[in-house]
């Protein structure tokens, strides 16, 4: 199978040291490295399944990796859950289905966890099928860390943290951003892109 279609690339793989520790879903993430990998899912900003298998037999092989329990039974639900039942036999390459675009939730079905890195550079039917999955998903408990440039797509989030060249410069909710920056972002209302501008381009005055 082709490297580039590898759904689970290096760097959600291997998670990178630096001098901070920290904790994921309870593990620390330098000494439990192997127990974090078995409950992060990877969303990736590009088509990620492989094209060659279909719906089911991705499902399959990812269930087998992650050592899934009831894999039947959890396949059958996945299926219901995203729409797919006309195009699970299909290959996702050749796959027509309205719900294809979110053929990429499915390397997730193991997760407690998700790193989804700008997903939504799909058609509009798509993408709002897209976020109403990812609020189905956190409904049991799920985490979802959501990449993104686009200020309207963050402001869906229940937490957001702005950053910039690999710092973070704010963080808070959508109302605890405004609240905090209403007052120097030049409007009343300033939008989360307001916001943004605002802390970047006052970020040498620090």
């Amino acid at each position: 199978m082709s490297r580039q279609n590898d759904p689970h690339p290096d760097h959600v793989r291997n998670f990178a040291s630096d001098e901070r520790k920290g904790r994921v879903l309870g593990h620390d993430s330098m000494k439990e490295r192997a127990e974090i990998k078995q409950r992060i899912g990877y969303m990736s900003q590009r088509f990620s399944l492989y094209p060659e298998l279909t719906v089911e037999e991705n499902l399959r092989y990812s269930a087998r990796i992650y050592g899934v329990d009831n894999s039947k039974y959890r396949l059958n639900e996945l299926i219901c859950q995203f729409s797919l039942q006309d195009a699970a036999k299909q290959c996702v390459a050749r796959s027509r289905n309205p719900a294809a675009g979110c053929f990429r939730f499915l390397n997730c079905a193991h997760a407690s966890a998700v790193v989804s890195d700008e997903p939504t550079n799909v058609d509009p039917l798509t993408r709002r099928l897209f976020w109403e999955q990812l609020y189905k998903l956190t409904e049991p408990g799920m985490t979802i860390l959501v990449n993104t440039h686009y200020m309207d797509e963050a402001e869906r989030c229940d937490q957001i943290a702005l950053m910039n060249k690999g710092r973070m410069v704010a963080k808070g909710t959508v109302d605890e951003l405004k609240q905090r920056y209403a007052a120097h972002a030049g409007t009343a209302r300033p939008t989360l892109k307001d916001i943004f501008v605002h802390v970047i381009s006052h970020e040498g005055d620090k």
